[in-house]
């Protein structure tokens, strides 16, 4: 709780694009998100790497596909699929 009074402080109260692009972004990444995240640790886990190495690589990779593939979403507008909150 002490962590997100914390935060809450340091976020400001007024709009900013990085926070409205975080909010807009946020549903889609949500649910395909575990998609990317099981493809890339599947590929990843047959490097012979150490573990540490590993996830650290999992998870930039991961974040990285999820908002790359947002923003191609975004940009091109493909109507395949709906991601707005109902």
């Amino acid at each position: 709780m002490a962590i997100l009074g914390w935060a809450d402080t340091l976020i400001p109260d007024r709009p900013s694009k990085v926070l409205m692009y975080l909010n807009q972004a946020n549903y889609p990444i949500y649910l395909y998100h575990m998609l990317v995240l099981t493809t890339v640790g599947f590929w990843i886990l047959k490097i012979n790497i150490s573990p540490g190495k590993q996830f650290i690589l999992i998870n930039i990779l991961s974040y990285g596909i999820s908002f790359l593939i947002f923003e191609i979403y975004r940009r091109i507008r493909i109507k395949i699929f709906n991601f707005r909150k109902m």
